[in-house]
């Protein structure tokens, strides 16, 4: 299964869609990242988790006491938006090019080939692990009994969370 979809990517990665690829990524650098800092400095005051590399519980639930209502609402929006758009952005471009490369550099029997599926495995994880947890930081959140649940269904079904 995985050389089906690895070969499914090297079929539509031509040279016109790493440049594509590579010129949405720029754009989102450029333009869409300095707004996403902007409005993180706005409502979190400096400190984030996404900016600290190590902090504990109570940090965690002093920067959301520090952000409010309102810029946890803010916070959780940004997650639902941006960090969902921009690892699949980032996946294209890195699946599109590291493909296209790849196609150039090494003959179609090399197992090598398969490093075109690295990007699969990266950030969007991350994503979906942690974004119950941030959700669950105002207790009148309305989903929050949903992602406990969901939550509980992952652990058991292939026990990673």
């Amino acid at each position: 299964m995985l050389k089906r979809i690895s070969k499914s990517f090297y079929s539509m990665s031509t040279g016109w869609a790493a440049l594509t690829g590579l010129a949405v990524f720029v754009f989102f650098m450029i333009v869409v990242l300095p707004q996403q800092a902007q409005k993180a400095e706005a409502y979190s005051g400096g400190t984030s988790p996404d900016t600290s590399y190590i902090y504990s519980a109570g940090d965690l639930y002093q920067m959301a006491e520090d952000y409010g209502a309102e810029g946890r609402a803010a916070y959780i929006y940004a997650r639902f938006t941006f960090d969902l758009v921009f690892p699949l952005v980032y996946g294209f471009f890195l699946t599109a090019t590291i493909s296209w490369l790849l196609a150039r550099g090494l003959v179609e029997t090399s197992g090598w080939r398969l490093l075109n599926l690295f990007p699969l495995a990266g950030r969007s994880s991350t994503t979906w692990k942690i974004f119950p947890l941030r959700s669950c930081w105002d207790a009148t959140h309305p989903t929050r009994l949903w992602w406990m649940f969901w939550l509980r269904c992952l652990r058991r079904s292939n026990g990673s969370l």
